[in-house]
C-alpha cells in the first residue's frame, strides 16, 4: 500500500512539474510575442512619423505651409494629409465634383512632389495603401428627393484620384506605384467643420467640401512577405 501511494506521489509530482514547466514555456513564448510585436509598432510608428516630417518640410519648401500633415487619429499605421485648409487649396463648389482650374493647377503643384516622396525607396516598400477621402458640407445634395452627399464625396475622391493618375503622374514607375496603391471613399459631411464658430456662430462649409490623402504603413511581416515574393 504504502508503496503504491509512493508510485502515485511520485506521478504528481511529475505531473506538476510537466505543468509548471508547459507553464514557462508558454509565458516565454507569449513575452516573445509581445516583444515582437512592440518592437514592430515602435518601427511603424517610427517610419510614419519620419514620413510626416518629410512631408511637410516638402510642403514647407513648396510655400504650402498651410496643408497638415498628422497621424490619423483612428489608425497607429496611418497618416493623412489634409487639403483644403488654405484659401488657395483644393475646395468644391456646393453640389459640384468637377476639380476647377484653380484646383488643378493646385493638384499640379501638390501631388508630384507627394507621390515622389512615397515611392522614394525608403518608403515604397512600407505603404500599404493610398486612399483619397472625399467630403462635402452639410447641405443635402438631393436628386429626385434623395440625400446623395455621400454620393458627391465619392465623385469628389474619384475626380482627384483620375486626374493625378492621368494628367499629373509622367514617371512611368510612380504611375503604376499609384495606381496600384490608390483607392478612393465617401464620407459624406464632415463634423470638424461643421460644428459652429464660438465667435461668430458660422460654419466652415467651404473647408468642408474637399478631400483628405490617407497613407497607410505596411506591417512588417506584409512587408517581408511583399520582398520574398519579389525574390
Amino acid at each position: 500500500m504504502s508503496k503504491k501511494n509512493n508510485n502515485n506521489t511520485s506521478f504528481e509530482t511529475s505531473m506538476t512539474d510537466l505543468m509548471i514547466s508547459l507553464a514557462l514555456i508558454f509565458m516565454l513564448l507569449l513575452a516573445s510575442v509581445m516583444l515582437k510585436m512592440n518592437n514592430q509598432a515602435s518601427e511603424l510608428t517610427k517610419t510614419r512619423s519620419e514620413l510626416i516630417v518629410e512631408l511637410s518640410d516638402i510642403l514647407n519648401q513648396i510655400n504650402r505651409s498651410d496643408i497638415d500633415v498628422m497621424p490619423d487619429e483612428s489608425d497607429p499605421l496611418t497618416l493623412k494629409v489634409v487639403l483644403g485648409e488654405g484659401e488657395d487649396s483644393l475646395k468644391f463648389d456646393t453640389g459640384k465634383y468637377n476639380l476647377t482650374p484653380k484646383n488643378t493647377a493646385f493638384l499640379n503643384t501638390l501631388m508630384p512632389k507627394i507621390i515622389s516622396t512615397l515611392y522614394d525607396k525608403k518608403y515604397r516598400d512600407s505603404i500599404d495603401t493610398i486612399r483619397i477621402e472625399g467630403y462635402t458640407d452639410d447641405v443635402p445634395y438631393m436628386v429626385n428627393g434623395k440625400n446623395y452627399n455621400v454620393e458627391l464625396s465619392q465623385q469628389r475622391a474619384l475626380e482627384v484620384l483620375n486626374y493625378t493618375r492621368k494628367n499629373i503622374l509622367k514617371n512611368e514607375n510612380e504611375k503604376e506605384f499609384f495606381i496600384e496603391k490608390a483607392s478612393i471613399n465617401g464620407k459624406g459631411d464632415i463634423d470638424k467643420y461643421l460644428k459652429k464658430d464660438k465667435k461668430d456662430g458660422s460654419c466652415k462649409k467651404a473647408e468642408s467640401r474637399r478631400v483628405e490623402i490617407k497613407i497607410k504603413i505596411r506591417s512588417k511581416d506584409e512587408e517581408n512577405l511583399k520582398k520574398d515574393i519579389k525574390l
